[in-house]
């Protein structure tokens, strides 16, 4: 009680003082009594510093981590639609351009005129589509040919969907077409090399990561192509398409750098999205 006695009257001096509002003639000598009180004063700050205290004290609030949305969420919103065949020409842009080295760099870049077939954008099926692209595919595959070069290879995310495409395939290939199958599931490398070896096949379907280590061990060919179809627009039950997959992509991006890009560079070949 003492102490609270005590700083009232203070803090009523105090007032005072400051206003200028004192009727005491020794107002010099009042001041200076106040003077001499300051340092009692100080204590009036502790209340502070213990707020200071108690804001350094409180817990940091986390930031929320920004959701990622899913490719089902973003396609919800908008209906997709098939690829321009600009699509690859970025795709290899934003994935190579400035990981080479400047020559390298030049060797990877397409041309939309001469490198690349008009994109299927009107989602036609992959026989008329690829009608469209080879009208005198009789006459093609009356040129002799060599064991292991195909005149086509048609590139897919997965050996289910291999098969299917080649299925769909039948219309074009006509029968005196022959095919190879070059992916994983129930066939070995080993037994596909010896096949490409001994046999001639106009088409090859298969997946990236197979056709890229078949191109390293020579078996398969690349010197004789007339197109590289690329499954761009299939979408599986994730709504992925091939390149949305990261080690599908990963083995396309080494294929296009391990050959396919310099093929289409020194040969009529061309690129086409399905």
């Amino acid at each position: 009680m003492a102490d609270d006695l005590e700083d009232g009257l203070y803090i009523q001096e105090t007032i005072v003082a400051e206003s200028g509002e004192s009727d005491d003639p020794d107002g010099e000598q009042n001041s200076k009594e106040i003077n001499e009180e300051k340092p009692v004063k100080s204590s009036s700050k502790r209340p502070r510093e213990a707020e200071v205290v108690n804001e350094d004290d409180a817990p940091i609030k986390k930031k929320k981590k920004r959701k990622r949305k899913r490719i089902t969420e973003e396609l919800a919103k908008k209906k997709p639609v098939n690829a321009k065949k600009g699509e690859l020409i970025e795709f290899i842009h934003n994935n190579f351009d400035g990981k080479l080295s400047s020559i390298e760099w030049d060797d990877m870049k397409l041309d939309a005129e001469s490198d690349l077939f008009p994109a299927n954008e009107k989602e036609k099926k992959a026989s008329d589509y690829l009608q469209e692209l080879f009208p005198k595919w009789t006459k093609l595959l009356q040129i002799t040919s060599k064991p292991g070069s195909p005149l086509i290879i048609v590139l897919t995310a997965s050996a289910i969907r291999a098969v299917d495409l080649n299925r769909e395939l039948n219309e074009f290939k006509t029968k005196k077409c022959k095919t190879a199958k070059l992916f994983g599931k129930h066939l070995k490398a080993s037994e596909q090399q010896q096949y490409l070896s001994k046999h001639i096949c106009h088409i090859a379907v298969g997946t990236p990561l197979r056709v890229l280590n078949l191109v390293k061990s020579g078996s398969l060919k690349l010197n004789k192509l007339e197109g590289i179809v690329l499954d761009w627009n299939k979408r599986d039950v994730k709504s992925k398409r091939m390149i949305d997959i990261p080690e599908v992509k990963q083995a396309l991006l080494d294929l296009f750098k391990g050959g396919l890009v310099s093929t289409v560079h020194k040969s009529n070949c061309k690129f086409a999205l399905l």
